[in-house]
């Protein structure tokens, strides 16, 4: 999309503004440009926040593209789209996090998938998982 060619070149006020205005309005057309953005700008600062910001909002009306990043191997839209998946209650997130709480190790990424399931993701009921964290041999349960 237009609204995001030579974004990295822009001015950072000029960079906001265009970040600002696709959150207020949760342009689905610029979700793949978003995407690559978040996978090439650095994850820290004023602009890596007003993406994901911008992101989550359009993410946040897309439930099919939204549960499709869970499992993509890029961690930082990964963690986000598990987060927003809790937040949004996501009804098809619920097998998508089970997988991914049987299969991950990295401790943040597994506190992420049991905060989405206390946010009563996805109407979540009826099957036991259990997830190891290699690290420590803890084992943790989660109903869904």
């Amino acid at each position: 999309m237009e609204l995001l060619t030579g974004f990295t070149s822009k001015e950072f006020i000029e960079q906001i503004t265009i970040l600002q205005e696709i959150e207020s309005q949760k342009n689905q057309e610029v979700l793949p440009d978003l995407l690559e953005l978040c996978k090439s700008i650095p994850a820290d600062g004023s602009l890596s926040y007003m993406l994901e910001n911008a992101l989550k909002a359009v993410l946040s009306e897309n439930e099919v593209a939204t549960v499709n990043e869970l499992g993509l191997e890029h961690d930082r839209l990964k963690r986000l789209c598990i987060q927003l998946s809790g937040q949004k209650q996501f009804k098809s997130a619920g097998p998508v996090l089970t997988g991914l709480l049987e299969t991950t190790r990295e401790p943040d990424l597994l506190f992420d998938i049991f905060s989405a399931f206390s946010d009563k993701t996805a109407g979540v009921s009826g099957r036991f998982s259990t997830a190891h964290d290699s690290l420590n041999g803890n084992h943790f349960h989660a109903v869904y």
